[in-house]
C-alpha cells in the first residue's frame, strides 16, 4: 500500500443495522481519500463499494479505494471501534486487454489438471459469468469494439498459461496478482505486456515452476517487488524472464525466499537492456546445480558482482553446449571479479561461459584454481573465452589446478588482441586432451605458440588449434593438422 489512512475514529459509533447494498463506488487519490472525505461519504450514506454490509466486532465493514492515479485497487478495513486501518491487496486477479478487432473472441489460457472455479467479469458490461472447468464455455468471450478491457477473474484460477495462444498479443497489463491459488503462471509471448503491479506481495508462493513465465514478453517494463516472495516449492527458473528486452533493472531479494530452486538456466537470456546484477541475487538458492546461459546475450550488462555464486556450492555446470554461455555475449563486460567461482568446487563445465564478451580485457588470477572437476572448457567450436577480441593477456597458471580438462576446444578462438600464450599453460592437463579450434584466428600472436603436439604424442588432439596464428614466430613448423 503507498500510504497509510490516520487510524482514528472517523464515527462516534457503529452502525448496527444492515447498510444499503446498492452503493456508489468513489474514485480517489490517497491524497483526497482523508478522514473528513471518509467521514463525508458514512454521513451521506455512500460507503465506497461495500463488501460486508454488517458492521459489527465480527464483520467489519471493508471499503474499496481505487487511486486513480494508476489504477491500483487497495482494501481498507473500517474496525469495531470505528478506525480506518491498512488492508490487503484486492483479491481479484486482474489483466488489461486490447482488441483491436470489431467482434474479436478472447480466450483464457486455462490449462486441463488445474481447477478452474470462478466468476469473470469481461469488463465490456457483459453479464458476469461463472466459470467452472478448463474447457468451459463460458471461458471464451467476443468483445463487439475495439476497446481496452479489464478482466476480472474472482475464485480460485491455479493456472494461467498462454504459451503463445491467441490472447497473448493481446494483454497489456496485468493489474493485480490477486490471490486465486495460482499453481502455474504463464505469460509467454506477451509481445505488448508493458507492466505488472509495482508489489506483489508473495502472491505467486503456490507456483511449482518459473519456466518462461515471463519468456518474450519484450516491452515488458518492470518486475514486481515481492513477486517470488514466500515461494519455498519451486525448482525450476528456466528463461523466467529471458528475451524481455527492455528490462533495465532486477528487484533487490528477488529469489531471496526461493530455496528450494535446482534450475536456474537462461532466466535472463536476452534481456538486452539490462545493466546491472544485484549483489547476492542467488544466495538463498543454495540447492541449485545448474546454472547456465543466465545472462547469455544481455547485451548492456556492465558488471558482474563480486561473490554472485559465492553459496551456490552445489553448482555441476555454468557451461553447456552452443548458446547456453553464463555470460555469454555479455558485450560491455570489461572485467571479472576475483574469486568469481572460489566456492563452486563441483563444478565440471564452463563452456561458453564469457564467449562473445568483445570488451573484456582482462581475466584474473586464479580465477579457476578452486574447480578441480572441471573437464570442459569449450566443445566443438565454442569455448570459455571464444570470440574475446579485446582480451590482452591470459594469466600465468591459468589452468595449473584444473587437471581433469579433456576438452579445451575453441577456448580462446577468435581472441585476436592477445599476442602471446604464457608458458606452461597447460603442462598440468591430462594425456587425454582435445584443443580443436583452441587458438583459431588470434593472428596477434608473435611469439612462439606452445608445441602442445610434441606433448603426449597421438594423444593430444588440435584440429586447427592454431588456424591462422600466422605471425607465430614458430607458424612455419606447426604440423599441418594443428594449423
Amino acid at each position: 500500500m503507498k500510504k497509510k489512512l490516520n487510524t482514528r475514529r472517523i464515527v462516534s459509533s457503529p452502525p448496527s443495522k444492515k447498510l444499503n447494498m446498492k452503493k456508489k463506488v468513489f474514485n480517489y487519490t490517497w491524497e483526497e481519500l482523508t478522514i473528513k472525505a471518509v467521514n463525508k461519504l458514512l454521513d451521506i450514506g455512500n460507503i465506497i463499494n461495500i463488501t460486508n454490509g454488517i458492521y459489527n466486532d465480527r464483520n467489519p465493514i471493508q471499503i474499496k479505494i481505487v487511486d486513480v492515479n494508476d489504477d491500483n485497487v487497495w482494501y481498507t478495513n473500517i474496525d469495531d471501534v470505528g478506525e480506518v486501518s491498512p488492508g490487503k491487496i484486492l483479491e481479484d486477479f486482474v489483466v488489461e486487454i486490447t482488441t483491436t478487432e470489431i467482434a474479436e473472441e478472447v480466450t483464457l489460457p486455462l490449462s486441463n489438471g488445474y481447477t478452474a472455479e470462478f466468476t469473470i467479469n469481461w469488463g465490456d458490461g457483459s453479464n458476469i459469468q461463472i466459470v467452472e472447468s478448463f474447457d468451459d464455455v463460458n471461458a471464451t468471450h467476443v468483445y463487439s469494439d475495439i476497446g481496452i478491457y479489464d478482466i476480472t477473474i474472482s475464485g480460485i484460477l491455479e493456472s494461467w498459461e498462454t504459451n503463445y495462444e491467441a490472447i497473448g498479443d493481446k494483454i497489456t497489463k496485468i493489474k493485480s496478482w490477486g490471490n486465486t491459488n495460482l499453481k502455474r503462471v504463464n505469460f509467454n509471448s506477451c509481445d505488448n505486456l508493458t507492466t505488472m503491479p509495482l508489489d506483489a506481495s508473495g502472491r505467486l508462493y503456490k507456483v511449482e515452476d518459473f519456466t518462461s513465465t515471463f519468456y518474450h514478453c519484450h516491452s515488458l517494463q518492470n518486475i514486481s517487488n515481492g513477486l517470488l516472495d514466500n515461494n519455498i516449492i519451486a525448482t525450476d527458473f528456466v528463461r523466467t524472464f529471458a528475451a524481455c528486452s527492455v528490462l533495465t533493472t532486477i528487484p533487490n531479494n528477488l529469489f531471496k525466499d526461493n530455496i528450494s530452486a535446482e534450475t536456474i538456466t537462461h532466466t535472463f537470456s536476452g534481456c538486452t537492456s539490462l545493466t546491472n546484477i544485484p549483489s547476492g541475487l542467488f544466495d538463498t538458492m543454495i540447492l541449485a546445480d545448474t546454472m547456465y546461459g543466465i545472462f547469455y546475450n544481455c547485451l548492456s550488462l556492465i558488471e558482474i558482482p563480486s561473490g554472485l555464486f559465492d553459496n551456490n556450492t552445489e553448482v555441476v555446470t555454468f557451461g553447456h553446449d552452443n548458446s547456453a554461455g553464463l555470460f555469454q555475449n555479455c558485450e560491455t563486460l570489461t572485467s571479472i571479479p576475483s574469486g568469481l567461482f572460489d566456492n563452486n568446487l563441483k563444478v565440471t563445465s564452463f563452456i561458453s561461459i564469457f564467449q562473445g564478451c568483445d570488451n573484456l580485457i582482462t581475466i584474473p588470477d586464479g580465477l579457476f584454481d578452486n574447480n578441480l572437476l572441471v573437464t570442459h572448457f569449450g566443445q566443438s567450436e565454442t569455448g570459455a573465452f571464444n570470440g574475446c577480441y579485446s582480451l590482452t593477456a591470459i594469466p600465468d597458471g591459468l589452468f595449473d589446478n584444473n587437471t581433469a580438462i579433456t576438452t579445451i576446444d575453441a577456448t580462446f578462438s577468435g581472441c585476436i588482441t592477445l599476442t602471446a600464450i604464457p608458458a606452461g599453460l597447460f603442462d598440468n592437463l591430462v594425456p587425454t586432451v582435445s584443443f580443436g579450434f583452441t587458438f583459431n584466428g588470434c593472428s596477434g600472436i608473435t611469439s612462439a605458440v606452445p608445441e602442445l603436439w610434441n606433448i603426449h604424442t597421438g594423444q593430444w588432439t588440435g584440429y586447427e588449434c592454431y588456424n591462422n596464428c600466422i605471425n607465430a614466430s614458430n607458424y612455419a613448423s606447426i604440423p599441418a593438422g594443428w594449423k
